[in-house]
């Protein structure tokens, strides 16, 4: 039996998305320490000194993503369903928060002033994991069913479907 599968396309669009992904949480760092210096240089502490916790956020999180970028380039497509779910914290599970610091940024903005920019970048960083969140959980499903249809275990295979 032959079978053609076209996941691994999946899987070289997943990991061009990762690296657009690692490419914006550098970039804003860069923005992000950038302004930390200008309002130093101000005097404007509070502001800084939140752009500065900015900076470290984009960057661990840069710095994360490109060792999993590297974890998922090496392996095979049929392990990927183990990398998923022994990776720890879940990739995209943050989406959420993400969202909504950045509404919470915006407001002050409205208030103070100076923060639209790190409520622009946290937004766009909660799109884009909630995007990694969805990609991860289709690949862990195909990985698993691509793995079991090639040992020829699809007879004990089991679905459980829930919302």
């Amino acid at each position: 039996m032959k079978i053609k599968t076209v996941f691994p396309k999946e899987r070289r669009l997943f990991l061009y998305i990762l690296r657009g992904h690692s490419l914006y949480l550098i970039s804003s760092s860069f923005v992000l320490v950038s302004l930390t210096v200008f309002y130093t240089s101000v005097g404007d502490i509070v502001r800084a000194l939140t752009h500065f916790t900015g900076f470290a956020l984009f960057l661990t999180s840069y710095i994360m993503y490109e060792e999993f970028y590297e974890q998922i380039k090496r392996s095979r497509f049929s392990s990927l369903w183990m990398i998923f779910l022994e990776h720890s914290p879940p990739m995209g599970g943050y989406a959420i928060a993400y969202l909504i610091c950045g509404g919470i940024f915006y407001i002050v903005d409205l208030i103070r002033g100076g923060f639209w920019i790190l409520g622009s970048l946290l937004i766009l960083r909660g799109a884009l994991e909630y995007l990694i969140s969805r990609f991860i959980d289709d690949l862990k499903v195909v990985s698993y069913l691509y793995l079991a249809i090639g040992i020829g275990e699809v007879d004990k295979l089991s679905l459980i479907f829930s919302k």
